[in-house]
């Protein structure tokens, strides 16, 4: 037997940590029986015996790498999901396009459930920081443009919703809101706009302190919040013709006249948008399984039909790149020129393939247009149109488990 142990210890060598879980085991507190969050997913964590670099640069990705360290992750199974994937209620991206935020909900229903959040760098696709919340659900994630710190949504609880302002080097809660229940978050500058779902409410707050900066009464609950500019939110109603409220940021001096009330084209209801092009002046809106429309003043023209609401602009030359329903394809655009689609891809079967429904889609400004995919298998790769040529380079960042 002790030969076996320490054969066993010397095989896993640098090996710091494996979560495991006992669901099997009862634990008590006082007279009280306590859940126990069941392990799904697993992480494994190994020293690599590597100090900090003195200058590892000044990019999200490097100043929340914890060093000396490497993960090896196999996130948690959605089985609610006939096609199977992973657990991952949210992602987001940092200003600075360097560091991805993956949310992993750990548990089986109905709970308790944990929260994963794994970081990883987008141009390694290596994982440089997971932090682990006991007892907490997470299920939105939110980045901010002038720092690492992480706003976190919590599931609606009665007539309320909380978010938490998370320092991901700690995990440290720093401030937290509770709002009445929204039925949107947007991040615009340093405010935190929450659209209340059953109020005609607009609720402002400060990223940084969550601190109560305004309410504005809007025109009706609920709606979803798109920008027009960055002074300018819109909220957008749903119904049959849709209705288009548009709301000054507070401080801009911005006044609206009769045509503050708008109406959209006839069955088009959006829940997305983003502002495209090279300077970021065209608004694009989105109906996920509907109608991609570029906005150009109260006019609008339609890019692409049943999108998946996902979209990613490539700043400097002002590329679009949209996420197409039909077999997950891509599709490419130069909306300042042409609503004409340039090119489009199947990303699964390129090489090297994977399989897994489009995530999310952000853009590198280094170079070359390139769009970063995450699927729904937490699978995450590169796709770069070459300077010459039809073709695109595939190149496959991280898949879990390896």
């Amino acid at each position: 037997m002790k030969f076996f142990l320490i054969f066993l210890l010397a095989g896993i060598g640098t090996l710091a940590a494996a979560e495991q879980g006992s669901p099997d085991v009862i634990h008590w507190e006082g007279d009280k029986i306590v859940e126990k969050v069941q392990e799904t997913g697993r992480l494994e964590v190994f020293h690599t015996g590597k100090e900090a670099v003195q200058d590892a640069g000044n990019s999200s990705a490097a100043r929340l790498t914890d060093p000396g360290k490497r993960f090896l992750w196999t996130p948690s199974g959605d089985h609610s999901r006939g096609a199977g994937g992973a657990k991952l209620p949210d992602a987001a991206v940092s200003a600075d396009k360097s560091a991805l935020f993956l949310l992993e909900t750990v548990g089986t229903d109905p709970g308790p459930f944990d929260t994963r959040l794994v970081i990883l760098d987008t141009h390694t696709g290596e994982i440089v920081r997971v932090r682990r919340f006991a007892k907490v659900r997470y299920v939105g994630i939110l980045t901010l443009p002038d720092s690492d710190d992480l706003l976190l949504v919590r599931p609606p609880e009665g007539k309320n919703q909380t978010v938490d302002l998370v320092d991901p080097v700690s995990g440290k809660i720093q401030y937290s809101h509770a709002f009445l229940l929204f039925s949107d978050l947007l991040v615009m500058g340093d405010l935190l706009l929450a659209k209340q779902q059953d109020h005609p409410m607009l609720t402002m707050v400060r990223c940084r302190t969550l601190q109560p900066e305004t309410t504005i009464k809007t025109a009706a609950k609920g709606g979803k919040m798109l920008p027009e500019s960055t002074d300018i939110v819109n909220i957008v109603y749903p119904g049959n013709p849709a209705k288009l409220e548009r709301i000054p940021m507070p401080g801009t001096n911005i006044r609206l006249y009769a045509d503050a009330i708008l109406t959209l084209p006839e069955g088009f209801s959006p829940a997305c948008g983003m502002l495209v092009g090279k300077n970021k002046t065209i608004q694009l809106w989105m109906e996920p399984g509907g109608d991609a429309m570029l906005r150009i003043g109260k006019t609008f023209h339609r890019l692409a039909e049943r999108v998946n609401g996902l979209a990613a602009n490539h700043q400097p030359d002002g590329t679009l790149f949209l996420g197409l329903q039909k077999r997950d394809m891509i599709a490419e655009f130069q909306p300042e020129q042409s609503t004409e689609q340039l090119r489009s891809s199947i990303t699964g079967q390129l090489t090297p393939k994977t399989r897994g429904e489009i995530k999310m889609l952000f853009c590198t400004d280094n170079g070359n247009p390139a769009v970063m995919v995450l699927d729904h298998r937490a699978n995450f790769y590169r796709l770069q149109l070459p300077v010459k040529g039809r073709s695109w380079k595939k190149t496959l960042l991280f898949t879990p488990g390896k």
